[in-house]
């Protein structure tokens, strides 16, 4: 009922009684303490707090997109419909602002 690293397998426990309905409650009782047993010592693993720091992945420094128009710091990209790529504006020059302008 569990793997090789010991840790409770449901689907093993599913297969070898032949469903799921099959299982009997004395077998879910028996998983429920496996599975209690191995998510305790899980939670008492923990790598040392510089050690999980250096394990955590850099970012990269992400600048802010600039308008097209202005080149100010932009927040609306729309997509370019000949080239698929995004093309990025402020709220000044935003084109939802730019057709609902138009339309007046």
């Amino acid at each position: 009922m569990t793997d090789e690293l010991g840790q409770p397998d449901l689907q093993m426990l599913i297969r070898q009684c032949g469903g799921f309905h099959r299982i009997t409650p004395e077998l879910w009782r028996a998983w429920d303490c496996a599975n209690a047993e191995y998510q305790e010592r899980r939670r008492r693993i923990r790598p040392p707090a510089d050690e999980f720091l250096e394990q955590l992945p850099k970012p990269e420094p992400t600048p802010f997109e600039a308008c097209a128009t202005c080149g100010r710091e932009a927040h609306f990209g729309y997509r370019d419909a000949a080239s698929g790529e995004l093309v990025w504006f402020c709220a000044e020059h935003r084109l939802a602002q730019w057709w609902a302008d138009a339309r007046r």
